[in-house]
């Protein structure tokens, strides 16, 4: 309500910011978790990224109309069989390798 920056260890606590690093750790580690990300389900994180423009621009109607068109592309993706193949496999997730196909 004041408009006062809040420290970024604060914010981390609140869940508003992923993580906290000190300045010579920043690019290292912001390009290993762009990586990361580019290695994971992109078309999970497309239809996430879909879904919340459709809550910004529409409200939850909005964003309502859009999931099964948005979770049907990726329930018939490769990458989410993939992902559920290795769920049941190893007992969890974060064994997928995912192609964005």
């Amino acid at each position: 309500m004041t408009g006062r920056p809040y420290p970024a260890a604060t914010l981390e606590q609140w869940g508003v910011v992923n993580r906290v690093l000190p300045d010579d750790e920043l690019e290292p580690k912001a390009r290993a978790f762009a990586q990361e990300l580019a290695e994971g389900p992109t078309l999970a994180h497309a239809a996430t990224k879909q879904v919340v423009r459709a809550v910004l621009d529409g409200g939850v109607v909005a964003a309502d109309a859009t999931l099964v068109e948005t979770v049907g592309v990726v329930v018939e993706s490769e990458d989410f069989a993939a992902g559920v193949a290795t769920f049941i496999e190893h007992g969890g997730p974060g064994h997928a390798a995912f192609s964005g196909h």
